[in-house]
């Protein structure tokens, strides 16, 4: 059973993971210093706008799993965290609850723009829109030597401080949507393929889960390195192109 405690007036439990108190209602955190004064922690957005605290050593812990974690009691087996009612902001621990994972699915035949934050929505063809604004995926930046460097298509949204800017996955957005096709639940190590093996082809039903291992899978990242690389070639004219420049 979690430690309990009241801090400034509200009945917290410890959250182990984050060396943290976590308060019932989702909206106060506090954790001791290095001095061993406790200090309330602040709750902020990650990179697809949902609340998340940072907890000792820096840790980001998402909110509701921290207030779930101390006041849902968790039935065996893998778990994941849902909202009673639906919205991602309500981190009240009544409004928490654990169930079976079973990955999210959307399909084009029931829903054709998935809002995955407060701050990002998708298509099931693979557009996206942050703020309200479309937003293009780019595979490329510039290093600090000049030099070009390739990933997996991305687009920058807000940190969460209001200032700094981060990279996220198209493949992640469309994993978070519920456009990825299938269920990775059962699988041991489960990736996303796509499934004409082409790497920007976001369209929900170009996209699978299958093992790491799947034969169409390997061919597809192998096919990948190989765009990737040919790509890195033309942004870096007259340099040779190492796998520190492609991931």
């Amino acid at each position: 059973m979690a430690k309990q405690q009241k801090i400034n007036g509200k009945d917290c439990k410890y959250y182990v993971d984050g060396a943290m108190w976590s308060c019932y209602d989702g909206k106060s955190f506090f954790c001791k210093n290095n001095s061993g004064v406790m200090e309330p922690l602040k709750i902020v957005k990650d990179s697809l706008g949902l609340k998340v605290v940072n907890g000792r050593w820096n840790k980001t812990i998402p909110v509701s799993l921290a207030v779930a974690t101390c006041f849902v009691n968790k039935p065996a087996g893998r778990q994941m965290v849902v909202f009673n009612d639906g919205n991602p902001e309500n981190c009240y621990y009544k409004n928490l609850s654990w169930a079976p994972y079973h990955y999210h699915q959307t399909t084009t035949a029931t829903v054709d723009l998935a809002v995955v934050s407060s701050m990002c929505k998708v298509t099931s063809s693979g557009e996206v829109e942050v703020d309200g604004n479309p937003t293009y995926p780019l595979y490329y930046w510039k290093t600090p030597t000049g030099d070009y460097q390739i990933g997996d298509p991305f687009i920058y949204v807000n940190a969460g401080d209001g200032i700094h800017h981060q990279r996220v996955n198209i493949d992640d957005i469309m994993r978070d949507a519920g456009y990825v096709q299938g269920d990775d639940a059962q699988m041991n190590d489960p990736v996303i393929l796509h499934r004409d093996g082409n790497w920007l082809n976001f369209a929900t039903n170009n996209l699978e889960w299958c093992e790491s291992t799947d034969p169409r899978y390997v061919a597809y990242k192998a096919g990948t390195l190989a765009e990737k690389q040919k790509k890195c070639k033309k942004l870096n004219p007259g340099k040779t192109v190492t796998s520190s420049l492609i991931s």
